[in-house]
């Protein structure tokens, strides 16, 4: 399926105005209806087509786990960090209540096989337990 090279750039340009890889997986799983596997942007996809916009997505969001999973630990706590502070959880409720459901396991993209799911979970869970520091707001650079 040929996609326009305009919905390429609207997806990719959405993207890069997030800081952080863990905020694009966020972003990416938003739009990802986990009851049916398919990405919805409305207006993107009346724009660009349903297709289109689910291919561009599902592309986006896979390579955006394959980012994660390649970043060293130390990157991926200064990440977790540094979108925490981007979304202004200074008291670390939502670090909290993220990591006391596990509800990162939502920002997998569908389909991923078991060992990349369990070292997802694993890398997740703990850059949301390593201690915050103020210094990590000062390194929030895009990734």
């Amino acid at each position: 399926m040929r996609v326009p090279a305009a919905a390429s750039r609207l997806v990719t340009e959405a993207f890069d105005a997030v800081p952080t890889t863990f905020g694009r997986l966020v972003l990416a799983s938003y739009l990802l209806h986990h009851d049916t596997g398919l990405y919805v942007c409305p207006l993107a996809s009346i724009a660009y087509g349903y297709h289109e916009i689910n291919l561009l997505l599902d592309t986006m969001h896979r390579k955006l786990f394959g980012v994660w999973l390649g970043m060293t630990e130390a990157r991926q706590i200064s990440d977790v960090q540094n979108y925490l502070w981007a979304v202004d959880d200074e008291s670390n409720s939502l670090a909290a209540s993220i990591l006391d459901k596990r509800s990162f396991g939502a920002l997998l993209p569908v389909g991923v096989e078991a060992n990349g799911r369990r070292n997802f979970m694993r890398s997740v869970a703990h850059a949301l337990k390593a201690p915050r520091t103020s210094q990590m707001a000062a390194n929030c650079s895009p990734s």
